[in-house]
């Protein structure tokens, strides 16, 4: 029974889907399955089924779907699958720039984490009409959970927070009046925008890109909804852009550093803007998480190659450790709306250097700086939990 579940699941997704875009032309989706595929693993490894948990992987265009009685179990949880498909729809259709990863309901995320993982769970409830999102766990135990994604909380709210943007998707379309929730715009509208001026918005795929391009398609009516509920999710509707500009809702960080604002302006003239990566949220070596990749908001002068530099200012402690995982990894990811244009990812301790394609003038570009050492669970444990760093943009000569 396990692959006909799977696969009404999906079937029920398309069906839904279709009711907004009935000409799209779905490229070929792979679901592996299997009682051996296991949230049990001591190394995950596909071949022998240890995935840890269910996921879709965009290379393959493919879902991997867990199945082991004894562990866990997801050909049945409807919900799930379709989430798992919205992954699939966003990878061939619509956009994301997450850095993916370990996420728990809860967690204080990087907005573009909390935004692609708290869509697709929307629109599973959606097109079950089902605002019960489960996943059941092992059998005998309470390991599975449950979210309302209409009235489900779990921790701070904001646009770092993945069932912040559940609850406000699902909101902005049920019928269900309550509490400041009392329309509905509908699945047209959500959808439009998504395949539309989002996908098209030059600022990274967050809850601001998605809700600012969003607010100017509706009438009165749906605006004052769309306000209410982000107001709901402490998200000031008042001050609303692609960039978060001007958002005070800082998740409260243990540090009081490194959150806002949302993106630091960067002119690229060759001068030297300093910029910290925080791992404060963070505390499994994941990377994911809010303050640990900071954004960038690029002016290009002149259209030309770009030489960039990422230089670490912060002092690391020198251990024994013969592959530099003592010493910072700062890494970078340069983006031209949706495309990834240039990057900085070399294993060079402390530095990172390296020279752009063209940059355009007058166009603003996006870029994603993190130290890698955040991801790295072999990084030691007196590690800073906090690294500065130089960037600089400077034009060819």
């Amino acid at each position: 029974a396990a692959p006909f579940a799977i696969l009404d699941a999906i079937y029920t997704a398309i069906r839904f889907n279709l009711t907004v875009d009935p000409t799209l032309n779905y490229p070929p989706l792979d679901a592996f399955w299997s009682v051996d595929n296991t949230s049990n693993t001591t190394e995950f490894d596909i071949d022998s089924g240890e995935l840890g948990g269910s996921f879709y992987i965009d290379s393959l265009d493919s879902l991997f779907i867990v199945g082991e009685d004894s562990a866990d179990t997801d050909e049945f949880d409807s919900h799930v699958v379709i989430h798992e498909w919205g992954h699939y729809l966003d990878d061939n259709f619509l956009r994301t720039e997450s850095p993916a990863g370990t996420h728990a309901l809860g967690d204080k995320l990087d907005p573009r984490l909390a935004f692609n993982e708290g869509w697709p769970t929307a629109f599973a409830a959606m097109a079950l009409n089902d605002p019960e999102y489960c996943d059941t766990g092992t059998p005998g135990t309470f390991s599975g959970f449950g979210i309302n994604t209409e009235g489900g909380a779990f921790g701070g709210q904001g646009y770092y927070d993945e069932v912040s943007v559940i609850r406000f998707l699902y909101d902005l379309w049920d019928t269900t009046n309550e509490g400041t929730d009392t329309g509905s715009i509908g699945l047209q509208a959500i959808y439009d925008a998504f395949v539309g001026p989002f996908t098209d918005s030059r600022a990274l795929a967050t809850l601001f890109s998605y809700a600012a391009v969003l607010r100017p398609t509706l009438d009165a009516d749906g605006q004052a909804l769309l306000d209410a509920q982000l107001g709901d999710e402490q998200v000031d509707a008042s001050v609303l852009n692609i960039w978060g500009d001007n958002e005070t809702n800082d998740g409260n960080p243990p540090s009081g550093l490194d959150v806002l604002p949302v993106y630091v302006d960067i002119v690229a003239d060759g001068s030297t803007t300093n910029i910290c990566s925080n791992s404060q949220f963070d505390f499994g070596r994941d990377g994911n998480k809010l303050s640990e990749n900071r954004f960038l908001r690029i002016s290009v002068p002149v259209t030309d190659e770009y030489d960039v530099t990422v230089a670490t200012t912060t002092v690391t402690p020198v251990t024994p450790d013969p592959n530099d995982r003592d010493q910072s990894d700062p890494d970078i990811y340069i983006y031209s709306g949706k495309t990834l244009v240039a990057s900085g990812i070399s294993p060079a301790a402390n530095i990172e250097t390296f020279r752009t394609t063209t940059l355009t003038a007058g166009l603003i570009y996006a870029a994603a700086v993190e130290d890698w050492r955040f991801d790295d669970d072999e990084a030691p444990s007196g590690y800073p939990e906090r690294i500065c760093m130089d960037v600089t943009f400077a034009p060819t000569p």
